[in-house]
């Protein structure tokens, strides 16, 4: 079943009466309890009652969450879901402190809310501290977070266009795979200008295919970072293919759906074809890394990418794939590395949502 990792956070205040922890000198006193609850910032200056004021400092504090908290990687992979509650002090002076987790889930997820509440401090946040007779009083604050996973929709909104995910029937090109390869080969061209050059590298077109046949182009990975006058003609050979395709089918309805079209340039100068030479054995080497490891070969694998990076170290295909080998073997170290090659060029990556879990 396809799952879509979400999160939701809840916010319980809990402080509404006069309560000492303990007998101690006032000044370390901590409160559970108080007159006025600790309130996260950005709502003092409204103009209305303490109760809006109150509801107003959960809803920023619950963005606030919402905003920079991750689901773990660990927690995500084996489906670990459930209620962390984390307990700390709002200080005097609107700090925090003495932050601990009074309940967990594990997977790495009382680690993660931690480190939201630990960051507070470091953004320079400052709560309203809690209120007893007037005076600011130390106070212990409980900050439940909930992890949920949730099952999938069948399509995804990429800004205005729907493009399904789950599919009874991909979008194919009519006349078959052989043959849009050869389209492609005889339809993309290099760039003026650039003829003469030793420019190579390849492309992949994200290409929305609708119910009726038309195409749009929703983005493209430059994985050499050849520019724009490249991407320019990928995009011009790509909706050149408007018309030439059977859309993809859901509950026996045509709908929309992306496909991925493969660009190689090159250019046909004879001075260039040892560098030509050895892209080609480097492209061959990623594909047979990637055969051998998903065939078992994790080792031998791993060894033909890394082979593949070091000859072309800037192409982020190679990076791409080689990263995710590591994070197969749980090796976040070094498919960080990859992964921030590949962020750096691609402007939209298929790294961007695994990248701040695993890159800290």
């Amino acid at each position: 079943m396809n799952k879509l990792f979400t999160l939701l956070i809840l916010c319980l205040l809990t402080s509404t009466a006069i309560y000492a922890q303990d007998e101690m000198p006032a000044d370390t006193t901590v409160y559970v309890v108080s007159d006025q609850a600790p309130r996260f910032p950005g709502c003092e200056k409204l103009d209305t009652t303490e109760v809006v004021i109150y509801e107003c400092a959960q809803r920023n504090l619950l963005r606030f969450v919402y905003d920079n908290v991750r689901y773990p990687f660990d927690a995500r992979d084996k489906n670990i879901s459930g209620t962390v509650v984390a307990s700390f002090v709002i200080e005097k002076d609107g700090t925090t402190s003495d932050a601990k987790i009074i309940k967990d889930i594990g997977g790495g997820c009382g680690e993660e809310v931690l480190r939201i509440v630990n960051a507070m401090n470091e953004v320079f946040i400052r709560w309203k501290p809690g209120m007893i007779a007037g005076v600011p009083v130390r106070t212990r604050f409980n900050l439940p977070v909930k992890f949920r996973l949730e099952e999938a929709l069948d399509y995804i909104m990429i800004e205005r266009d729907t493009v399904y995910t789950v599919l009874d029937k991909n979008a194919t090109f009519t006349a078959g795979e052989e043959a849009l390869s050869t389209f492609i080969d005889a339809n993309v061209k290099t760039p003026m200008g650039y003829q003469d050059s030793c420019y190579i590298g390849n492309m992949d077109v994200s290409l929305l295919v609708n119910p009726d046949n038309s195409v749009k182009v929703l983005n493209v990975n430059d994985y050499n970072n050849l520019g724009f006058d490249f991407q320019f003609e990928a995009i011009l050979m790509a909706n050149s293919t408007s018309g030439k395709w059977t859309p993809a089918v859901r509950k026996e309805r045509d709908v929309p759906t992306l496909t991925d079209i493969a660009i190689l340039f090159k250019s046909e100068n004879p001075t260039c074809q040892t560098l030509f030479s050895d892209f080609e054995k480097a492209e061959q080497l990623a594909n047979e890394g990637s055969e051998l490891y998903n065939s078992g070969s994790t080792e031998e694998g791993l060894a033909k990418l890394t082979q593949a990076v070091e000859m072309f170290p800037d192409n982020t295909n190679f990076r791409y794939l080689r990263g995710q080998v590591y994070m197969a073997n749980k090796d976040f170290e070094k498919a960080c590395e990859d992964y921030t090659i590949v962020r750096n060029t691609l402007t939209t990556s298929p790294v961007n949502d695994i990248y701040p879990i695993i890159c800290r």
